[in-house]
């Protein structure tokens, strides 16, 4: 008979599973109406409260069919309700303590499976001590291997709730809309490059993956969270070509610039636009989104590594120390501001005559000025009498000296300004440093002044002349850097360039044959800091700018980086050079290369003597010109100063070129 009763009940068991299924199948559909609702209505609070409730119901139909697949036993029947009121005391709180209830469904992950699996065996030994310790009914001891419900109902714990988040996602996905998706080509199938597509995948964004390219064979042909690797970078072009792609990411952090520039190469023919994804301490960081792609950079595209020194260790001159720095509000001058607060200055003055960039600069230091104070002084280099009041007042110990007029073209129509600035302006903020026991004062000048053509140039060579003459005649601790291009900084030609391409203009470029060098502002900024912790008594510091890069070229780049193919979608006008304006510069004169030493990545030329009594009458002779506006007696003065200098003949005074 008993034989007989358990027949009946196995032979019962396929149409309760199917019941089982039927029921679960409606519960799971149930629940997540209800849980969206609760959402609308009772905000988080009620939506959480609506996802622990669909938990619950999924523990109670785990345990049920746990026990059905172990004894057959209908639910009707009675039997099971003691074994499931002690699952569901047991596996709540442990469910809701390991923070399952409260856990995004939609981004259901590896870290919330692995906190399932230790609820799912936490949960089953609290409630095997409950029926071992509890009186009947609460007992398995009259059941046949009750041990195997220990194997099978923490098994469909497990797969109940995984299946939930896994259905929420599936139906989350399911609702973005990929019709007009972008189509986007990943360069890097590793690390950061398989959560780049993660993201895109989960996120509803505009973008669609095409698929991978990467070098490594082992990878060809494999699936990444269902998007392929397609092959190696090298086949971007015919790849990008057959997938109709859009845009192209290169998401390999680690990469070198030699190899960028390579892949960069590469990916030129396509005629797409280029991502790249940030760095690794920005991956580390967690800033790894859809969001935080970039634009290429034209630091990308310097013909040599980026230079990247110990800021920590070039800024300890700075540390507690007040810091004068002239031209405080432009490009260079900012960053300079920035690198003394973050070295630990006891106070930063941020010198300028114009009052909304010093302003600016003022705001932007204060988000990271520390125990820094910050302060702004309206001030023009060339007022001598409120120079010297800044001085008095703050008592600078470290002054940059970075305010100057540097537009070329400018200074042609305007030589009285040039003189006025880079040079009175020179000369009262040396003076006024001596006077006052400046521990140590950096120039920033430029390799215009090299061999100079222009006006500008040949103002700034003479202010160099100042520096090493007073570092000569004092002792004091004055040096002079030279500048190539800065990328970035404000009026030069990056800039120029991307507005002309952003607004569909053509792009304008004085000479095809013109080359210049060019560095970035940490760059320039690490050469300024360099020279401040490393210089003496008047010498030259100039970076190691590897070979110059031809302006035309350039911006055929900047172009093909648009996405854009130049004199097709963007032509490039020549409209010739512009007053004042070299060909090629120079870093060094003759005699400054001979005399020139290398030092790590910088050069450092030894000051060659300088009659400081004889420059001062010179510039007092300039002065004077300057105040009548003499042009020709400017440039008259500036040949007899400097012997390489040669100006162009006498300029139209039309509408000046700036552009």
């Amino acid at each position: 008979m008993a034989r007989k009763a358990l027949a009946d009940k196995c032979g019962a068991v396929p149409a309760i599973t199917r019941f089982i299924e039927q029921l679960f199948v409606r519960l799971a559909e149930s629940g997540l109406v209800i849980a969206r609702e609760a959402g609308r209505r009772l905000g988080r609070v009620g939506f959480g409260a609506a996802k622990t409730a669909l938990d619950v119901v999924f523990i109670v139909v785990a345990a049920l069919w746990a026990w059905l697949v172990c004894f057959g036993q209908l639910p009707t029947m009675g039997d099971p309700i003691p074994f499931v009121l002690c699952v569901v005391v047991a596996r709540l709180p442990v469910h809701v303590f390991l923070g399952l209830s409260q856990a995004s469904w939609r981004y259901f992950s590896r870290y919330d499976l692995l906190r399932l699996g230790i609820s799912a065996v936490l949960g089953m030994l609290l409630y095997a001590l409950l029926l071992i310790l509890l009186p009947s009914p609460f007992t398995l001891t009259g059941l046949r291997r009750p041990g195997l419900l220990a194997l099978t109902e923490p098994a469909f714990y497990g797969l109940f709730i995984t299946i939930a988040r896994l259905v929420a996602r599936v139906l989350s996905a399911s609702r973005t809309n990929k019709a007009d998706a972008k189509q986007v080509l990943i360069v890097g199938a590793g690390s950061a490059g398989a959560t780049l597509a993660y993201q895109i995948q989960e996120a509803a964004s505009e973008y669609e993956i095409a698929g991978f390219l990467d070098d490594d064979a082992n990878k060809w042909g494999k699936w990444i969270h269902g998007v392929r690797v397609l092959g190696p970078i090298a086949d971007v072009e015919r790849i990008a070509s057959e997938k109709s792609v859009d845009q192209i990411v290169v998401a390999i952090p680690s990469l070198t610039p030699e190899r960028l520039r390579e892949i960069l190469q590469l990916i030129r023919g396509t005629g797409l636009p280029v991502r790249i994804l940030p760095s690794l301490h920005e991956l580390i960081d967690g800033r790894v989104d859809v969001k935080a792609l970039r634009p290429v950079r034209m630091e990308d595209l310097l013909p040599r590594p980026q230079i990247k020194l110990d800021r920590t260790a070039l800024t300890s001159y700075l540390k507690g120390k007040t810091v004068l720095v002239t031209g405080g509000g432009g490009s260079i001058g900012r960053e300079l501001c920035r690198q003394a607060v973050q070295a630990g200055a006891g106070r930063v003055i941020v010198l300028g005559r114009g009052e909304n960039s010093v302003f600016e600069a003022i705001q932007e230091l204060s988000e990271l000025r520390g125990e820094c104070e910050l302060i702004p002084a309206i001030c023009d280099v060339r007022d001598r009498s409120g120079l010297s009041y800044v001085c008095k007042q703050f008592a600078p110990q470290i002054v940059y000296h970075a305010a100057a007029h540097k537009h070329v073209p400018l200074m042609e129509y305007y030589p009285a300004e040039a003189v006025k600035n880079n040079i009175i302006g020179t000369l009262n903020t040396v003076e006024l440093a001596i006077e006052h026991d400046v521990e140590r004062l950096v120039f920033i000048s430029t390799d215009k002044a090299v061999n100079p053509v222009n006006v500008m140039g040949a103002t700034k060579r003479v202010a160099e002349m100042i520096v090493k003459s007073y570092a000569a005649a004092t002792g004091a601790n004055m040096v002079t850097v030279r500048f190539g291009n800065v990328l970035g900084s404000r009026g030069s030609v990056i800039p120029i360039m991307q507005r002309q391409i952003e607004r569909r203009l053509p792009v304008t470029v004085t000479d095809p044959e013109m080359v210049r060098y060019f560095m970035t502002i940490p760059e320039a900024v690490e050469l300024i800091l360099h020279a401040g912790a490393n210089g003496a008594h008047g010498e030259v510091f100039v970076l190691n700018m590897g070979h110059p890069v031809r302006i035309y070229d350039l911006a055929c780049e900047l172009i093909r980086l648009s996405g854009l193919t130049p004199h097709v979608d963007i032509p490039i006008k020549m409209i010739g050079r512009r007053p004042g304006e070299k060909v090629c510069e120079d870093l060094f004169s003759a005699e400054e290369e001979r005399r020139a030493r290398s030092d790590s990545y910088f050069y450092v030329v030894e000051p060659e003597p300088v009659d400081l009594e004889t420059l001062l009458g010179h510039i007092e002779r300039l002065r004077q010109a300057a105040e009548r506006h003499d042009r020709a007696q400017i440039l008259e003065i500036l040949k007899g100063l400097i012997p390489s200098f040669h100006p162009e003949p006498d300029i139209y005074f039309g509408s000046p070129q700036v552009g």
